[in-house]
């Protein structure tokens, strides 16, 4: 796999991840394919190790530690999932707020969010679990819907077409937890026919929002 991404770095296509720098408190877009095109034993343990930490869901997996050299001292940074600072790396910040000159060179942008981004009535268990739950999940949602209006905003700037992929709110699989096979199944089966269908990207995120059912 790590000669295959480096082919592809070589052919001009980039793959970044994002992880956190939970010391610095600050976000770290890697070049995943520049790290392969080393091809040694550093750059696959590197490698692996971003993988980890960018899905190191606080509280749930543990942070990763990874070696780094600076000032010509060596010390170990502890990373964590990329979406502490932002749901999804479009481009840097600078472009999202026009203060500066970079423009993406691009005339597309796609966008996959892995959730629905209207609000849902749920009643919240009482419990601290289940309103820490409840509470990352509505940050979590406004955050994307958040995200997603100041790309909108910067790509209108720029005349860069947006399409976006969501879970629709008529997705109503039953989950039992993180990672739920039968549910993981159900969502790539539906994806799977919209993308068939041509359906699997919009050109505007949702705008109505969920009532509080009758009682």
């Amino acid at each position: 796999m790590l000669a295959d991404i480096a082919a592809e770095h070589h052919r001009g296509r980039r793959l970044f991840v994002v992880t956190t720098n939970l010391d610095a408190g600050r976000a770290v877009v890697w070049n995943m394919g520049a790290i392969a095109a080393r091809r040694d034993d550093t750059a696959l343990k590197l490698f692996r190790d971003v993988l980890l930490a960018s899905a190191a869901l606080p509280g749930v997996f543990p942070p990763v530690f990874i070696e780094v050299e600076a000032n010509g001292h060596r010390f170990r940074e502890m990373h964590a999932d990329g979406g502490i600072g932002g749901p999804f790396f479009a481009a840097p910040e600078s472009w999202l707020v026009g203060t500066s000159q970079t423009r993406l060179p691009t005339r597309q942008l796609y966008i996959i969010v892995n959730g629905k981004l209207t609000p849902e009535f749920e009643v919240t268990p009482s419990s601290t679990s289940g309103v820490l739950g409840r509470s990352f999940s509505a940050a979590v949602k406004t955050g994307t819907r958040v995200e997603i209006a100041n790309v909108l905003a910067a790509s209108q700037r720029d005349s860069i077409d947006v399409k976006l992929a969501q879970i629709p709110d008529g997705f109503n699989h039953p989950s039992r937890g993180l990672f739920d096979p039968d549910y993981v199944k159900a969502l790539f089966d539906l994806g799977f026919r919209q993308a068939q269908a041509g359906q699997a990207f919009g050109d505007h995120p949702p705008t109505r929002i969920s009532q509080r059912p009758s009682q």
